[in-house]
């Protein structure tokens, strides 16, 4: 699949870029770190059915928005009218980052994986559900 060619592919630039090469053996100047050191995790927008309509120029990102195979899908939004606010950083722009954290589909192929947003187009403004999380670096 696709993530595990971008997995080999980041594995090999990782060992070219921080090994010191000796005739021997590699030596690898490696840190451990906690992810919430390194990242916050924003956890989505709990919406009501009530909340989707049919046209809107807020709309609501889901798990729809992930293709099985990887990719971000843009006729996967749900056209939203928000009845609360939504929660600092549950607003998504381009190229947020965000993982499927729950996943409803059969083969729950989805979960885990994560996309970068990619379009917005039609809408104006984008929340996450709840079954997204959106990462941001520290």
């Amino acid at each position: 699949m696709i993530n595990d060619y971008l997995y080999e592919l980041i594995d090999n630039r990782f060992r070219h870029s921080y090994s010191e090469v000796t005739h021997e053996s590699r030596k690898y100047n490696l840190s451990e770190y906690k992810l919430e050191e390194l990242v916050d995790c924003v956890s989505g927008y709990a919406y009501s059915s009530t909340e989707l309509v049919e046209n809107s120029n807020t709309a609501l990102v889901t798990i729809k928005n992930f293709n099985r195979s990887g990719g971000f899908v843009n006729n996967g939004f749900k056209p939203l009218n928000l009845s609360k606010t939504p929660k600092v950083h549950q607003d998504l722009n381009l190229f947020d980052l965000i993982v499927a954290h729950t996943d409803l589909t059969q083969a729950a192929d989805i979960i885990g994986n994560p996309e970068l947003v990619t379009s917005k187009s039609p809408f104006d403004r984008l929340v996450m559900s709840s079954d997204l999380v959106k990462v941001i670096p520290k």
